[in-house]
């Protein structure tokens, strides 16, 4: 006998009268949108298929192949994937629900894959209750995901803030710019009276200004001192120190999703 196959075009081709009209079958094409909750899917083969912010809560999913399955923004309460075959290439994301889901006994089979789920289900739960949060988290290190992401938005801050120091200590004005000043150039100031008194008015010396306030910028987000850097004025240390607490927060964090990376891919 052949199998049997069921392709769909659109989740308006699913019979919601029936919820065993997949028990056993081949099912392809899209279920996007799909309203199926409790259905019953033993035994059915759903590889490649699109589930993608399909409702599938409740149903049944005993020896169902998810093999390359479209997972993301589906809602999956209460739906038993460890006795499934595929799931270690199934498609998931922050916005699938996975609330209820056994996540200990899915662990005996794909251990890996248990820890990425309950990390898919704790920062879809923060998102939905913090969106404005959710963000940011994961655009910085993808949730605590990436630690690669989150050192590259170190090396930003710290290429910011060398900046920033660079345009303040070129400057008099305005007064709430960093004024940094560096025994290389031999001056007191680099203020505007300075600028027309020392060797900065040159390419060069800018050059060196630069590379003197990028310098001090990553020392600084580090917790180190730069040798010859000064400063006597408030607005200047106000912001030294808010780089420093800065970049002591940031290297915490960064220890931190780099220690939950490592630990994941045990």
């Amino acid at each position: 006998m052949g199998e049997d196959i069921l392709k769909f075009n659109s989740c308006r081709d699913l019979p919601l009268e029936d919820r065993n009209v997949l028990e056993g079958k081949r099912v392809t094409g899209t279920l996007r949108h799909a309203l199926m909750e409790g259905y019953n899917l033993t035994k059915a083969r759903l590889e490649n298929l699109d589930l993608r912010d399909a409702n599938l809560k409740n149903s049944s999913f005993f020896a169902v192949n998810i093999k390359h399955v479209d997972f993301r923004g589906a809602n999956l309460t209460r739906v038993d994937l460890a006795k499934v075959t595929g799931l270690d290439t199934a498609r998931f994301d922050d916005d699938t629900v996975l609330y209820d889901v056994e996540l200990d006994e899915i662990s005996q089979v794909y251990p890996i894959v248990a820890r990425r789920l309950k990390r898919y289900r704790y920062a879809g739960a923060f998102k939905r209750e913090h969106p404005f949060l959710y963000w940011p988290w994961q655009v910085s290190c993808a949730c605590g995901r990436s630690w690669i992401r989150l050192l590259s938005l170190g090396v930003t801050l710290t290429f910011l803030f060398g900046l920033f120091y660079y345009l303040g200590s070129a400057k008099s004005e305005p007064k709430w710019l960093p004024k940094l000043t560096f025994n290389s150039f031999d001056t007191t100031t680099l203020g505007e009276a300075s600028l027309q008194e020392s060797e900065l008015h040159n390419s060069n010396s800018d050059w060196r200004l630069g590379v003197c306030c990028l310098q001090f910028s990553a020392m600084t987000f580090v917790g180190f001192n730069m040798a010859g850097a000064m400063w006597s004025d408030m607005w200047t240390g106000f912001w030294v120190t808010a780089e420093a607490w800065i970049g002591l927060a940031f290297i915490g964090i960064l220890i931190t999703v780099i220690a939950v990376t490592m630990t994941a891919r045990e």
